[in-house]
């Protein structure tokens, strides 16, 4: 059996999310391990990253990754993982989910990451375009 990735361990440091370096084995043993799941994967890329840490620095950089990172998980079902690609990029798996599950986890995605973050007492905003995909399996 491969690496399944609902069991994978590695975090990174400052999220709390799997690290890029499991993303493609988690991905491909979702896939294999689970042949009659519907499985959708949403990338997302957080808009004004660069800007806030060029700004405020990199601990405060930190802490709106951290801060993304907890807003994406508060959206997803437990079976669902979030993974830090590197940077300010993040890939979520959803597994068992409909087309229509997918584009609405999509859009809750979109609002929560869009609210503003405290930082240095001033309100800073990040957004998050995301682009969806995934297999459906014909059965």
């Amino acid at each position: 059996m491969g690496v399944n990735w609902l069991d994978v361990c590695a975090r990174t440091a400052e999220t709390g999310c799997t690290d890029a370096g499991e993303v493609h084995t988690g991905l491909q043993a979702c896939w294999e391990e689970r042949p009659a799941a519907d499985v959708g994967v949403v990338y997302i890329d957080l808009d004004g990253f660069t800007l806030i840490n060029d700004t405020f620095g990199h601990d405060a950089g930190d802490e709106v990754l951290l801060n993304s990172a907890h807003r994406m998980r508060s959206q997803l079902r437990p079976q669902d993982r979030v993974a830090r690609l590197g940077g300010d990029e993040f890939a979520i798996c959803a597994q068992h989910i409909t087309s229509e599950g997918l584009a609405a986890l999509v859009r809750r995605l979109k609002a929560f990451l869009a609210e503003p973050h405290q930082i240095h007492g001033k309100e800073v905003v990040v957004s998050g375009p995301a682009h969806r995909g995934g297999r459906r399996n014909r059965r």
